[in-house]
């Protein structure tokens, strides 16, 4: 009987170890396949493509098993679409020879979202085609699916054909990022200039700002004095260097502080520049013809309406420098200019 009851709690042990084991064999199995499909997810958004095989050898299973993965990637992307945003797919590309996502990342942007900021890159003219282009594909990969590509392609085709870059021809993003890192980190570099009459100038400078306007990019900057015991001067309005005209740049070690109360504010000074002219504040006050006073309160930020007529209004606006001048000449008898006043260097 004892010999009995030593056989019955062995089995029962044995059996208990059994459910144990596998139950430990099929929480490795699930955490195993976790990390199968997180992988491959991950590879998808990032833009990037694999086969079944390739998978099936990394992991050490079989092409089954992987499909069953992908089937359940593809159920997930496709449950979780956001209504009024670009729908996306994971199917087999024979170019890729291997599974992709189309597009490759949740889209915050719809076709015709895409359309108006394109276009308006190509307006403005600001890049080379190169790297106006570079832009032009990612958008379109990362926003549109691949069997409505084409067709939006054509919408944009013929003014992409006849894109007509600066002449400067110079590649900007990265030189335009590196800058406005400086301009954050409140880094001194050392630039190398080409002037208008093209001789080449070094300077030591510290940027507070990068805008665009007509066509380039600029950096705003205060010229550091080379003299310890020198103050640098940041009271005054700082100077504007076309990006595409520095040759070279390099940071320095030093960093530079400006008092908070003596911040730049771009934005402000943007909206009192006109063709990048720097110089003195001006107030200055103009009658414009009602026929063409939306368009002059829309390129003079700062303009306000003094007095409204019915066939002219009185118009206040401030602006620093003389490149207002260009301006108020080519709108012909639509501006009269009654007052100018001077204010000096001023702070903005």
């Amino acid at each position: 009987m004892a010999s009995t009851k030593r056989t019955q709690d062995m089995e029962e042990d044995l059996e208990e170890l059994n459910e144990v084991k596998l139950e430990e064999e099929s929480q490795d199995e699930s955490s195993s396949a976790q990390i199968r499909i997180l992988t491959m997810y991950s590879k998808l958004i990032e833009g990037k493509s694999f086969s079944r095989d390739e998978m099936a050898d990394e992991f050490g299973v079989s092409v089954r098993t992987i499909q069953r993965d992908i089937n359940t990637i593809k159920n997930f992307v496709s449950n979780s679409t956001n209504e009024g945003h670009v729908e996306q797919v994971v199917r087999y590309s024979s170019h890729n020879e291997g599974y992709v996502l189309e597009p490759p990342m949740r889209s915050m942007l719809q076709e015709s979202e895409c359309f108006t900021l394109l276009k308006i890159l190509m307006e403005c003219r600001g890049l080379n085609k190169k790297e106006l282009g570079i832009l032009k594909d990612e958008i379109v990969a990362c926003c549109i699916p691949q069997n409505q590509r084409t067709g939006f392609l054509n919408k944009i085709n013929t003014e992409w054909t006849n894109y007509v870059e600066p002449r400067h021809g110079k590649d900007l993003i990265k030189a335009v990022w590196g800058l406005e890192e400086a301009v954050r980190e409140r880094t001194v570099i050392k630039i190398t200039y080409r002037r208008n009459d093209g001789k080449e100038v070094e300077r030591l400078v510290m940027p507070v700002g990068i805008i665009f306007n007509e066509y380039y990019f600029y950096m705003l900057a205060y010229i550091k004095s080379k003299q310890e015991d020198c103050k640098d001067d940041i009271d005054k309005i700082p100077t504007v260097y076309r990006i595409d005209r520095i040759v070279a740049y390099k940071k320095k070690k030093d960093k530079f502080k400006i008092p908070y109360e003596k911040q730049f504010p771009e934005g402000e000074f943007r909206k009192r520049v006109q063709f990048m002219f720097t110089g003195p504040l001006h107030i200055i006050k103009f009658y414009c013809k009602n026929s063409a006073l939306e368009a002059a309160l829309d390129r003079l930020p700062t303009a306000e309406i003094i007095e409204k007529g019915e066939e002219r209004s009185l118009v206040r606006v401030e602006v620093y420098g003389e490149g207002i001048n260009m301006w108020f000449k080519s709108q012909g008898d639509a501006i009269e200019v009654v007052k100018d006043t001077v204010l000096g260097q001023g702070k903005l």
